[in-house]
C-alpha cells in the first residue's frame, strides 16, 4: 500500500527525470526513520527505480549515521563533528564497511562533475528577462485549471448568501 499510496509520485518523478539529488525526510515508517531504510533508500529508490544520484539528509534527520550511509544516504546534513567520530568508529571497528563510503563518495564526485560550473560555464548577472518571463507564462498556462463556482464543481458545500 505504500508504494501505492505515498510513493507513487515520487517514482515517477525519478523514473521520468532521474534527477541528481534526492533528500531523505525526517519521517519514520514502521518505526524506522527513512533516511535509516534500506528498504526505502537501496532497494526501492536504487534498485527498483533505478535512481543514479545522490541521497541526502534532511538537516539532522534520523539519529544514526552509520545507519543512514548503511541505508543509502551519501551526503549528512548539514554533517556534524559527532556524526563524523562515529562514522570513522564504525570503519575502524568493522561495523561499516569503508566500500560504503568509497561509494558515497563516487555518488557526491559524480554529480560535481556534471554542474555547469565544472563544465565551465560562464555566468552572468544579467539574466535573459524576456525569456524567463515567456518560460514563466508558459508553465503558468499549462499548469492552469478552470473550475466553475457552482455547488456541484467543488467538493465542498458553497455558502449561497442569496435565498
Amino acid at each position: 500500500m505504500i508504494r501505492e499510496l505515498y510513493l507513487e509520485g515520487f517514482r515517477i518523478a525519478v523514473e521520468e527525470a532521474q534527477p541528481w539529488a534526492v533528500m531523505s525526510s525526517y519521517n519514520k515508517i514502521n518505526g524506522t526513520y527513512t533516511s535509516e531504510s534500506y528498504d526505502l533508500l537501496t532497494k526501492v529508490l536504487r534498485d527498483d527505480w533505478g535512481f543514479e544520484g545522490l541521497v541526502m539528509t534532511d538537516w539532522m534527520g534520523g539519529s544514526d549515521p552509520v545507519a543512514q550511509m548503511k541505508a543509502g544516504n551519501d551526503l549528512l546534513m548539514p554533517g556534524n563533528t559527532t556524526q563524523t567520530e562515529k562514522i570513522i568508529a564504525a570503519v575502524k571497528e568493522g561495523s561499516l564497511d569503508e566500500r560504503v563510503l568509497d561509494t558515497n563518495i563516487e555518488r557526491i564526485l559524480n554529480i560535481q562533475l556534471k554542474t555547469p560550473r565544472f563544465k565551465g560555464y560562464a555566468y552572468s548577472n544579467k539574466p535573459d528577462l524576456k525569456a524567463n518571463t515567456e518560460t514563466a507564462r508558459e508553465a503558468g498556462v499549462e499548469g492552469m485549471v478552470l473550475l466553475k463556482n457552482s455547488d456541484t464543481a467543488f467538493p465542498i458545500p458553497i455558502l449561497n448568501t442569496a435565498t
